[in-house]
């Protein structure tokens, strides 16, 4: 037990260092996600005490953690993406366009969740990206989760999608199709993908159709995230500029979008290379 005078930034880092050796209660170290959790939280205590004048610095900010290693992305090659297409085009999954969607437009599972019919503009061809549904954990009561409808996760998630007349037409086919379903013409109010009680459909219930549909079309195990991923792969792949792709996925910055898709496949090496030493023979 230490006093608050006796910390500094010698006794977080001998914290943290044997926490990452063998803090869990399972065995072995902390994660580095939880790690940067407890520094977070232990950063925001000083920084207060600080402010209080209880201490002299925030040796917090000094704690060298352990670093996070991003998971690597699974992407759907070129034949799974096809195989995936044949297959939603007969599948009969009811939230079968959910998976569609987001393979053709890269939108994140919450926000395919979140689309009314009010947010497609058939007219000019614009889909509006304005809300999210997500299952999170109640605060208090006797239930544990609940499905909540909120903003997407930054202001630049909150965007417009461009669509062309293909899309549309695929949109609007779909809005009759389940027009004819419900035996009434679907209000704007309405989510695209309406779950059978009211409401926006369930991710879970989304994230399992995916999982059947691509069992169906023999591809290997993916998440429904790997569709986002497939998307924005395909994009660096054709020459997208990566400032535009930002905007379409809706991310915080540039350079997150440079980091998570700016590599490089072989085919794509090759093909600059074979453009660069053209002509160049003595």
């Amino acid at each position: 037990m230490y006093k608050l005078s006796e910390l500094n930034t010698d006794v977080f880092q001998r914290f943290f260092n044997v926490q990452s050796d063998s803090g869990s209660l399972k065995g072995g170290g902390l994660s580095p996600k939880t790690l940067s959790n407890i520094s977070r939280m232990i950063h925001k205590s000083m920084k207060k005490a600080l402010e209080l004048e209880l201490i002299k610095k925030n040796y917090a900010e000094f704690i060298e953690l352990p670093r996070q290693e991003s998971p690597e992305m699974r992407v759907l090659t070129v034949y799974e993406q096809g195989l995936l297409m044949e297959e939603l085009s007969r599948s009969k999954e009811r939230l079968a366009f959910g998976v569609y969607l987001s393979l053709t437009l890269g939108i994140r599972l919450g926000e395919v969740l979140g689309l009314r019919w009010s947010d497609i503009d058939f007219k000019n061809g614009i889909i509006h990206i304005r809300r999210t549904v997500n299952r999170l954990p109640t605060i208090e009561g006797s239930v544990k989760t609940e499905l909540v409808v909120g903003t997407p996760k930054s202001k630049k998630s909150v965007r417009d999608i461009p669509i062309n007349n293909e899309l549309c037409g695929e949109i609007m086919m779909y809005h009759a199709k389940i027009s004819r379903i419900a035996h009434r013409s679907v209000y704007n109010e309405d989510y695209v993908l309406q779950s059978t009680l009211g409401g926006p459909a369930e991710p879970k219930t989304l994230q399992e159709t995916f999982k059947r549909i691509i069992k169906e079309a023999g591809i290997a195990d993916a998440n429904f995230h790997s569709l986002r991923h497939t998307f924005a792969t395909r994009a660096v792949e054709k020459g997208v500029d990566v400032k535009t792709l930002s905007v379409i996925l809706g991310h915080a910055s540039v350079n997150f979008t440079l980091d998570r898709y700016a590599h490089v496949s072989d085919k794509q090496k090759r093909k600059t290379m074979d453009l660069l030493l053209t002509g160049i023979a003595l």
